[in-house]
């Protein structure tokens, strides 16, 4: 019974695993077994439940970023999954005030990034690997490091760096800078494709659902949130916030606390 459990556990693995990599940061090497992997996590024992057959399948350097501590034991256990695992390197945060372990809590995403940039310059990271939007189990740890990496990989690659990589690539085929600075910025600002359309000329939308959810991410986690406050989380400018907020949300500020329009009885009250 225990054999077929175990089985049974392997396989459900395996079959969520290609589902819950992120590759925000892409080598570019055309071997994808080359370059650095980052695995984020948010508490010791994710990397054996979530992540292990893919860790397992990456045949370069891989390293971990624990954003909580658990307790003593969990981070031994940690210790020792990463030599089974072939880590080369592990680092775990302690941080009880900005990343508490806890499923009601939806960390910041600064808190989180602070981590992230270091490691990423400490080990020379070209390919980090982490939760899907749901956080696999819907847990709020995993599902803010979601949210948190994809405004990472929203705003890091700069137009220069974008033109070497296709001069290198492409040589004198490659696109001039000034084409990809123009692409580059459009993207930055939510376009989602890359063909021209007959309004090329019009402001491209901020209004994605990432950039919605980004929004909706900063409120939940501080109803009390000012323009400024969300705008310096989410980069996004003043009018597009406010459609978001009033078109998609459906909320509006009372008493200097955002609520939805219609609020419910348990609302009411509170």
């Amino acid at each position: 019974m225990l054999l077929i459990l175990l089985i049974f556990f392997i396989l459900f693995i395996l079959l969520i695993s290609p589902f819950i990599l992120i590759r925000l940061i892409s080598s570019t090497n055309n071997n994808e077994y080359n370059g650095n992997y980052l695995l984020v996590i948010a508490h010791p024992d994710d990397e054996c439940l979530f992540f292990s057959p893919i860790l397992l399948s990456i045949h370069s350097n891989k390293y971990i970023l624990c954003l909580s501590n658990g307790n003593n034991q969990r981070s031994d256990e940690l210790r020792r999954s990463c030599i089974k695992l072939r880590i080369n390197d592990y680092k775990i945060i302690d941080d009880h005030i900005n990343l508490k372990d806890s499923q009601s809590v939806s960390w910041s995403s600064d808190a989180i990034l602070g981590h992230v940039k270091h490691a990423i310059h400490q080990w020379n990271i070209s390919t980090i690997i982490s939760f899907d939007y749901y956080g696999i189990s819907g847990h709020k740890n995993h599902s803010a490091i979601y949210y948190a990496l994809l405004k990472l990989s929203q705003t890091r690659i700069n137009a220069e760096t974008i033109h070497k990589e296709l001069t290198t690539a492409l040589g004198s085929n490659a696109p001039s800078y000034a084409t990809v600075a123009r692409w580059a910025k459009h993207f930055h600002e939510g376009r989602e494709n890359i063909n021209d359309d007959s309004q090329f000329g019009r402001p491209i939308s901020k209004l994605t659902d990432v950039n919605i959810e980004l929004v909706r991410q900063v409120i939940n986690n501080d109803p009390h949130s000012t323009y400024n406050d969300i705008i310096a989380k989410t980069a996004l400018s003043r009018g597009t916030i406010e459609r978001i907020i009033h078109d998609y949300l459906k909320m509006r500020k009372v008493k200097s606390c955002w609520v939805p329009h219609q609020l419910n009885d348990e609302q009411k009250q509170n």
